[in-house]
């Protein structure tokens, strides 16, 4: 198996989220815990699918380390891994602020 962490929607605002070693869903991508085993991301899928009044649709994310950083192999999931501000100034929306503000 590859290397991947386990990510979901909060139910209530949408935010992505992802499993931490505690087993906690947390903001943080560099926070969330590695999966190695199969049976072990099976298994903490199905606690997630039953959380669904606070997580939806949990998913897996191919990662790898580089240079201790934890990094998104697929596309998308690497641009959602950076945040909301730093995906809309890549498409050429500009970043206004400190607060990842970004405005049209």
């Amino acid at each position: 198996m590859k290397t991947c962490i386990l990510s979901a929607s909060r139910t209530l605002d949408g935010v992505p989220v992802y499993l931490s070693p505690a087993q906690e869903w947390i903001e943080d991508f560099q926070g969330a815990y590695v999966f190695q085993e199969r049976e072990e991301l099976d298994a903490a899928i199905g606690r997630a699918r039953a959380m669904e009044d606070r997580l939806c649709e949990p998913f897996q994310i191919l990662v790898k380390t580089e240079d201790g950083v934890l990094r998104a192999t697929q596309g998308k999931w690497a641009m959602r891994a950076e945040g909301a501000a730093k995906m809309l100034t890549s498409l050429g929306y500009e970043n206004i602020g400190s607060d990842d503000h970004v405005s049209v």
